[in-house]
């Protein structure tokens, strides 16, 4: 091997693989999923392509799905298509053991949901913001299974 060429060749990779890294987990409807992990539990902030009223959530507090119920706003560039379609997005490292999917269901007779299914029952906190283009959902600490998750 010629001087020089594992030099680049780790160069070459390293870039590669800073690419691929910071390549957004995105889709058409739901364009941005961070996650963080703190002592009060897990924060996921999903941003949306245009503003969406937050209607309500089911359930309130706890459950192994969440669906939170979304209204386009007036205004709203995004293609019919793509507003009655579904999408799942790929899944921040960080909350993999604690979330199975989270996708964008729109539903033309229901109305579109934001839809995120949990591995156990999980409690959680929905907060919207002023644009209404993000929600941060607050995943509580992870509990120890109860007899009632065991159920399920």
């Amino acid at each position: 091997m010629k001087p020089g060429t594992m030099a680049a060749l780790i160069l070459a990779g390293g870039l590669l693989f800073r690419g691929l890294a910071a390549q957004p987990l995105a889709g058409e409807i739901l364009t941005n999923i961070s996650a963080q992990r703190a002592m009060d539990g897990d924060r996921i902030t999903l941003t949306l392509i245009c503003p969406f009223q937050y209607l309500d959530q089911m359930p309130a507090e706890r459950g192994i799905e969440l669906r939170i119920r979304v209204r386009p706003q007036p205004g709203c560039q995004a293609p019919r298509r793509r507003l009655q379609g579904r999408e799942s997005i790929a899944l921040p490292r960080i909350i993999r053991d604690r979330v199975r999917r989270i996708a964008y269901e729109g539903d033309p007779d229901k109305g579109p949901a934001i839809v995120i299914d949990f591995h156990r029952p999980t409690r959680f906190f929905v907060r919207t913001y002023s644009d209404h283009r993000e929600l941060t959902i607050r995943l509580a600490p992870s509990d120890p299974p109860t007899h009632e998750d065991n159920q399920q």
